[in-house]
């Protein structure tokens, strides 16, 4: 039986913007881990802002990499055979890149369907990044990994997702647009209880709404705590598959 609680900081970032090795050295100041969900022909940004491969080379050193599609594609919106293409496309190409095995996926606008989940298993992904948030609860399917709070403010951040148990404890933090108000409510809910604590985000939009110095403080806040992991989202799934779901069963 598993009598220690498990808390878990990750966080994510997502398109392949330059802009993420300025949040790449923010991250490494605080110690925190990292998954770069890249797209290297993303036709959302202009080519100057894709990231080069010797900066994604650089990026892999200390972070975790992770597939995004090649053009950041709407999956559901393309025919089986073009998803499949994007998916593996992108995978093999990062993984000749950095010379590593390329484990998580996130959805571009975090559209999937059950066609698309199956594909991601098709190619060996161990599990997949959704956008969904306001939620700490360890995940069961992995290929619906979900997300606490995003570095964003044009709606509430709730989630229907979010577990009842936990709605009761947080629910009044989350009707508010402030997300670094919640960011801090909700870690020390998970501070206090156990769960992940999953910040994501893109650095084009900290850039866009300068919110630099409200990220620092963020990850001052939740960074070198003793009883939490300090997890990729790789990491993350890896350890609740071999602590938490191994005692479930």
């Amino acid at each position: 039986m598993r009598n220690k609680k498990i808390k878990i900081v990750t966080t994510s970032w997502d398109d392949g913007h330059k802009l993420d090795l300025k949040l790449a050295k923010l991250l490494r100041k605080y110690n925190i881990k990292g998954t770069f969900y890249i797209a290297p022909n993303n036709r959302g940004l202009n080519k100057k802002d894709f990231l080069s491969n010797n900066e994604i080379k650089q990026l892999s050193q200390d972070f975790e990499i992770g597939a995004h599609t090649m053009t950041h594609a709407s999956l559901t919106k393309i025919s089986e055979r073009e998803a499949l293409q994007e998916i593996r496309d992108s995978k093999n190409f990062l993984e000749k890149l950095i010379e590593k095995q390329v484990k998580m996926f996130c959805y571009p606008r975090g559209l999937y369907n059950i066609k698309i989940k199956n594909l991601l298993k098709k190619v060996d992904f161990i599990g997949a990044r959704t956008i969904k948030r306001s939620i700490v609860s360890f995940p069961v399917d992995f290929f619906e990994f979900g997300t606490t709070v995003q570095v964003f403010t044009n709606r509430i951040n709730i989630s229907k997702d979010l577990p009842i148990k936990i709605n009761l404890a947080i629910l009044p933090t989350l009707f508010t647009k402030d997300w670094l108000r919640i960011a801090k409510k909700i870690f020390d809910h998970v501070s206090q209880n156990e769960g992940i604590w999953h910040l994501w985000g893109h650095s084009w939009e900290v850039e866009k709404n300068d919110f630099w110095e409200e990220l620092e403080e963020t990850l001052s806040y939740i960074s070198e705590k003793e009883d939490f992991h300090y997890f990729s989202n790789g990491e993350t799934l890896e350890y609740i598959k071999e602590k938490y779901l191994k005692d479930k069963t």
